[in-house]
């Protein structure tokens, strides 16, 4: 039943008229910080795409393995949030951002676990969309781009593990300090899926 209730609000939020943005710029305390922005799901919002297209210039293959996270990259930014200041990130295979700080970065990543644990879990990262994702061989990709003003960590044609299936989700971080996730196609059956954050 408590499966049935979050395929429902994870349809609900997809579908609602009112990119999930968010910006909270007054956080010192790491430890007490609960999101004090506001969400907005705007349902016809399209990918940045650095796939293809326009955009798909200059990026950088995060391709990883099953249950994996890719290397890290550099901002371009310091990002701050939480309370913390972030410099770099890794890119998880199953649908999260992993920010490190400094230029050497974390060694700790997160979302290698395939199957989603409610939050608060792990410390600093962005569940863009966490769940049990493997890359298709001959489409998948993983990609990173530096606009300058913002990043895009992009996720294209992403399948279910053990499944034929499709997912295309970016997660947008602006030098603002604040974030957005898009979605386009998304076709998760089998496994939980946890959208969030975590300071």
């Amino acid at each position: 039943m408590g499966k049935f209730k979050y395929i429902i609000l994870l349809a609900t939020c997809l579908f609602t008229t009112s990119a999930i943005a968010d910006i909270n710029t007054d956080c010192a305390n790491s430890q007490n910080c609960y999101n004090s922005g506001i969400y907005v799901y705007e349902g016809s919002q399209d990918l940045i795409n650095i796939y293809s297209g326009t955009n798909s210039g200059g990026t950088t293959n995060l391709n990883s393995g099953d249950d994996q996270w890719s290397s890290q990259v550099s901002l371009g930014m310091e990002w701050d949030r939480w309370g913390q200041t972030f410099s770099h990130a890794r890119m998880s295979t199953n649908g999260c951002v992993n920010l490190t700080s400094g230029s050497a970065g974390g060694t700790s990543a997160n979302c290698s676990d395939y199957t989603p644990q409610s939050l608060p879990y792990k410390d600093y990262t962005l569940y863009a969309f966490w769940t049990d994702l493997i890359r298709n061989s001959s489409s998948s990709r993983m990609l990173f781009k530096d606009f300058g003003d913002y990043v895009v960590f992009g996720w294209y044609y992403m399948k279910e593990y053990n499944r034929n299936s499709s997912n295309s989700f970016e997660a947008i971080l602006y030098d603002n300090n604040s974030y957005e996730y898009r979605y386009r196609e998304l076709d998760i059956k089998n496994h939980d899926v946890v959208i969030g954050e975590q300071g």
